[in-house]
């Protein structure tokens, strides 16, 4: 009786130990979540689609700390976890490639979508972001995710480096006019 006894207790305290293992296994995937969330410089979403439309009002999105952060929010107040808390930021311009990037992301052979984007911040300006993500097909379900990075100072460089390209030509070109004008004697 004494050894069933003592082989229960072993037993007992073997789950005891793999519960209390996965259970710091969760915490720390908790923590790292938390980590990825609010301090990466990444912002993060998540969105479960309800019959497969993200538009839905039945669909679950979630927007990550960093995320409202890099748009200059604070909260879930002030950016709930609804899809038109991010759609009716999309600059006018930018929303029907976005639009068409994600749709074409849900299907089952996609490899995801790699867009830039304007969007409005809280204080009404717009910047630009880099997002990327995509879906996974369960059961009949789709699962999105994906990543916000911001990229603004990276566009602007840009439209300086071109505005500056434009310029040279312009004054190379003129150059070269005058230049040919003198040549002829005018």
């Amino acid at each position: 009786m004494f050894s069933l006894f003592g082989t229960r207790k072993a037993a007992a305290e073997e789950v005891k130990a793999a519960q209390d293992a996965e259970l710091a296994r969760l915490r720390s995937l908790e923590e790292l979540h938390t980590i990825l969330g609010e301090r990466a410089g990444v912002g993060l979403w998540d969105a479960i689609l309800f019959d497969k439309d993200a538009m839905h009002p039945n669909s679950i999105w979630t927007w990550s700390a960093e995320f409202r952060r890099l748009l200059g929010f604070t909260s879930v107040d002030e950016f709930p976890n609804l899809v038109t808390s991010w759609s009716d930021r999309l600059h006018p311009e930018d929303a029907p490639p976005t639009f068409a990037a994600f749709a074409a992301s849900l299907e089952p052979s996609s490899k995801g979508y790699d867009v830039t984007y304007r969007l409005k911040m809280r204080d009404g300006s717009y910047r630009w972001f880099r997002a990327t993500g995509g879906a996974a097909h369960s059961n009949g379900r789709v699962r999105c995710c994906g990543s916000l990075v911001e990229i603004h100072a990276q566009k602007m460089a840009e439209v300086t480096q071109a505005n500056t390209a434009a310029e040279q030509t312009k004054m190379v070109t003129s150059l070269a006019s005058g230049i040919d004008r003198f040549a002829d004697g005018d």
